[in-house]
């Protein structure tokens, strides 16, 4: 099952908010692992924010084979939307497309598309 964390939420000036993170999913990912990133007021009926990341990948650990691991970056842009301390919601939806592994039995699966899906609170920080 794959995961994605949101570690840093961080105000860049008064008009972004820099969003990062780990994910990492098990399997063989074809090209890049896309994710994108909604951010609201936590408890207000707020208009959200938006924007898109690629996965970074890392090299492969060999203590963990067939794991694919990297961070995500993005900025999303608000002016003057985010304070330091906000409570926000931050909320992510990765798409991967992964092929079956070289040991699997022939004939193997066609490539398909996995999506995750976390959502977690957080505060704004400088």
């Amino acid at each position: 099952m794959p995961v994605g964390k949101f570690d840093k939420l961080q105000l860049i000036g008064t008009n972004e908010l820099l969003v990062e993170g780990p994910f990492e999913t098990h399997g063989d990912v074809i090209g890049d692992v896309t994710v994108k990133i909604l951010i609201i007021r936590d408890g207000q009926n707020s208009d959200p924010k938006f924007a898109i990341a690629t996965v970074t990948p890392e090299p492969p650990d060999p203590t963990k084979p067939g794991l694919f691991t990297g961070r995500f970056s993005a900025i999303v842009e608000a002016p003057g939307f985010f304070r330091r301390d906000d409570e926000v919601r931050a909320i992510g939806i990765s798409v991967a497309l992964k092929t079956t592994p070289p040991t699997a039995p022939d004939p193997p699966d066609p490539p398909a598309f996995e999506t995750f899906t976390w959502c977690v609170g957080r505060k704004v920080t400088v």
